[in-house]
């Protein structure tokens, strides 16, 4: 008989990490956050990220991968269907939980040949993409014995765990004093406790709470430590002065606080880059390294500005603001053109500003710490890794994951203080003078702004519109979900795979979306997925107005790979604008079909979530299609006028 494993004592001689389901509540270490003791591969380089684990999940993933290995493979149904009558299924089983009793679609891969780490006869069950789990809520994964013909066996310890009465063995009443409301839970949904092979209970982490404290310590700050205006000029050559999209631009230095820990060491390649915390855990300024400080900044640190601003007069109360970020490699400028940020916001009246990401901006007049400098080929060859790299390209860093985590969450600090510090802003009582054309220096409107970003630009952005009170819209250009996705079919991942497979310990073409190692990097990156911020567009935080978000995805993109940017519109419940080129399975299961308009359905009417495909016509990559292809302009205006109007979007192709 077929068993599914469930050995209680995972220290003992021969146990392997997969002998008890993981991840799983049952596996926690004292002090509450999860046991990953000989997790796979924990012995060579992907110890880093072990250790890191070990020391910051509180819970499982909110886009979990589960392992449950039996005592042989088994044919398993690839998708089972959702309900209690599946042979697998994962169910919400939280009694405050307001989907109590949803079911969840899975993905299953069929045990095949054995890697070095995960055993052949071993389940490895996904939640299909975009699919997310609750913070801080209980599930339960089910394996029923029916998935065999002649009925899966169950091993001691499991079984224990469905008894009604006490047990002598302390072990065995401890699992079933865990247990006992989640399979009471399942019996109310009609799953007999004498049916299942497995129950493993899921308590998710809750990796949001952390980025929003983030952001409200930044927007406390004040006195010497407030986020200021240092430097304003005019700059000529890099103005658009004619057309429609016309704009001047100014541009300067300001004052931002940095959370990151031995700044010095950008970018952190040998360690460093972590955010600080005080022994409570709550985020604290870090100190600035002396070689970036100036005395106007005093304990922040200086950053460099660009604002473009409409050549058309301010309309009463100054011009709605845009704050834009930009991709890997890019800088503070990357948003002027007339067919970027800078021109479709100018023609529809709106100012942008944008400032140069964490390791960026090596040429401006305020670099951000470590994008100047030089990074020795010969460090990289301890490695392996013979390949140039400039710094900027370390921003999402393999080889140091607290600081890969926190340079995104440190650039979404960065938007939210540049969109609070400019958003009111004055220029003429900074002491800018009239423009080079006698223009009066700009003043912005205050209240709520709007988030316009690319590629990496956009991972940050899309966190902070869902959770920052000022945000009123989001577009989003070349962003994902699901960080394994991000990782795999991502270009620059390709020119690495058989560097990591080696480093890691893993056969060439192993690494997969089920693997238990990039199942461990998604739930270290839950704090900075998109994905894990998505429902909050649909039901916001207490004192969040409702906001809108645009989310294009450019087919045949390999900076960010389709099944990342298809997970994102999932997560979001966004309504695809017709056509839709490619189909996508998940908005097709939720009822979400392709619109000749698409407009507000969130929050009772009061938000619009929209998504955009768009094929690449003009020889470029998908990743770029929204400066290529000459619909996508007219719909980020659409978008920008009518949010800046105070109203949900009706968007359509022109």
């Amino acid at each position: 008989m077929v068993t599914a494993r469930f050995e209680l004592d995972l220290g003992q001689p021969g146990a392997g990490f997969f002998d008890q389901p993981w991840p799983s509540a049952l596996r926690r270490q004292p002090d509450g956050h999860v046991d990953v003791t000989n997790f796979p591969g924990h012995e060579g380089f992907f110890g880093r990220y072990v250790e890191l684990a070990a020391r910051t999940l509180e819970g499982e993933s909110l886009s979990p991968t589960m392992y449950v290995r039996l005592t042989a493979p088994v044919d398993a149904p690839a998708q089972p269907e959702r309900g209690a009558q599946a042979p697998i299924f994962l169910v919400d089983v939280d009694p405050a939980s307001p989907e109590r009793g949803v079911f969840f679609p899975l993905s299953v891969k069929r045990p095949a040949a054995g890697s070095r780490l995960v055993p052949a006869e071993t389940l490895e069950i996904r939640v299909r993409p975009g699919f997310v789990l609750r913070p801080a809520t209980r599930y339960a994964l089910v394996v029923r014995r029916s998935l065999v013909p002649s009925l899966l066996g169950t091993e001691l310890g499991f079984e224990a765990s469905k008894g009604t009465s006490p047990r002598s063995d302390p072990r065995h009443e401890a699992v079933r004093r865990q247990m006992a409301p989640v399979h009471a839970a399942l019996a109310a949904l009609g799953v007999r406790r004498e049916d299942t092979a497995m129950v493993v209970p899921l308590l998710t982490h809750e990796p949001r709470a952390f980025t929003a404290a983030l952001i409200e310590h930044a927007a406390s700050l004040t006195g010497a430590l407030a986020p200021r205006v240092t430097e304003t000029r005019w700059d000529p050559t890099l103005d658009l002065p004619q057309g429609p999209g016309a704009y001047r631009v100014v541009r300067g230095v300001y004052c931002t606080p940095n959370y990151q820990q031995e700044l010095a060491r950008s970018p952190f390649l040998d360690g460093g880059g972590e955010i600080a915390r005080d022994p409570q855990g709550h985020p604290v300024l870090a100190p600035i390294p002396n070689a970036a400080a100036r005395p106007t900044c005093g304990g922040l640190l200086p950053a460099r500005f660009l604002l473009s601003v409409p050549l058309r007069p301010a309309p009463p109360g100054g011009y709605p603001l845009v704050v834009s970020a930009h991709g890997t490699g890019g800088d503070a400028g990357s948003f002027l053109g007339d067919q970027d940020f800078a021109g479709w916001a100018a023609r529809q009246g709106l100012a942008v500003v944008s400032t140069d990401q964490p390791i960026h901006g090596a040429n401006s007049e305020a670099p951000r710490p470590g994008s100047t400098a030089r990074i020795s080929i010969g460090v990289l060859d301890l490695l392996g890794i013979k390949l140039p790299i400039d710094p900027p390209m370390l921003f999402y860093n393999p080889l140091n994951p607290a600081a890969s985590r926190d340079n995104a969450r440190q650039a979404t600090v960065d938007a939210a203080v540049l969109g609070r510090l400019f958003a009111g802003l004055d220029l003429a009582r900074l002491g800018l003078p009239p423009g080079p054309g006698g223009e009066t220096p700009p003043r912005l409107r205050a209240g709520p702004f709007q988030l316009a970003g690319h590629s990496q630009g956009s991972q940050s952005l899309a966190v902070l519109g869902a959770i920052d009170p000022q945000v009123a819209g989001v577009v989003l250009s070349g962003s994902g979900g699901d960080v394994r996705y991000g990782v795999l079919g991502n270009r620059e991942f390709a020119r690495f795979r058989g560097v990591v497979e080696g480093l890691v310990g893993v056969a060439p073409g192993e690494l997969d979306e089920y693997h238990p190692l990039l199942a461990l990097v998604q739930a270290m990156s839950d704090a900075i997925d998109p994905q894990s911020y998505a429902s909050l567009y649909r039901a916001p935080w207490p004192g969040r107005a409702p906001r809108s978000v645009l989310h294009f995805e450019g087919l045949n993109d390999r900076y960010n790979p389709n099944a990342a940017a298809e997970a994102l519109a999932v997560a979001l419940r966004a309504t695809p604008l017709a056509p839709l080129p490619h189909a996508v399975p998940g908005l097709a299961l939720l009822g979400l079909t392709p619109q000749p308009e698409v407009g507000p359905r969130l929050l009772d009417g009061r938000a619009t979530a929209a998504f955009v495909q768009l094929a690449p016509t003009q020889g470029e990559d998908g990743h770029f299609v929204i400066y290529r292809e000459p619909q996508a302009g007219p719909l980020i205006e659409q978008f920008f006028a009518q949010v800046a109007a105070g109203q949900p979007p009706r968007l359509r192709f022109p």
